[in-house]
């Protein structure tokens, strides 16, 4: 259970592409509502593997038939989450040997987003 508060990265929007020429699959890119901290992602990352397998690309979209991408959107939606979740429970490990830091980082991750200018931002890199 998370002791301290840390905000949620939210998945608002994904970026929908066609793949490649020739190919009716879609690319699915995960749009976050500020950049992501790095381990983060690397979270995240975690859980759109185990949750896509061999669809998950790692430029970090979804490869899917077009009319998978609204259960591709949710399934993203799920896997934000449990990084989230994920996420939280790291800090709060890491408190415990190191209670400044992550303090600061919980601080600056709050100030993070609550500057957002309501981009669409991915995870820094895949």
């Amino acid at each position: 259970m998370t002791r301290t508060p840390f905000p949620a990265v939210s998945l608002i929007d994904v970026e929908d592409e066609a793949g490649g020429q020739f190919s009716a699959l879609r690319e699915i890119t995960p749009l976050f509502d500020r950049q992501p901290y790095g381990d983060w992602c690397a979270l995240f990352r975690a859980e759109c593997e185990k949750e896509f397998g061999e669809d998950w690309k790692g430029a970090g979209f979804v490869s899917c038939p077009a009319p998978q991408v609204a259960d591709v959107r949710k399934r993203l939606e799920d896997a934000t989450s449990r990084a989230n979740h994920k996420f939280a429970d790291f800090l709060d490990r890491a408190a415990a040997n190191q209670p400044k830091e992550v303090a600061e980082l919980r601080e600056l991750e709050g100030i993070n987003s609550a500057s957002t200018d309501g981009g669409a931002y991915r995870c820094g890199s895949f």
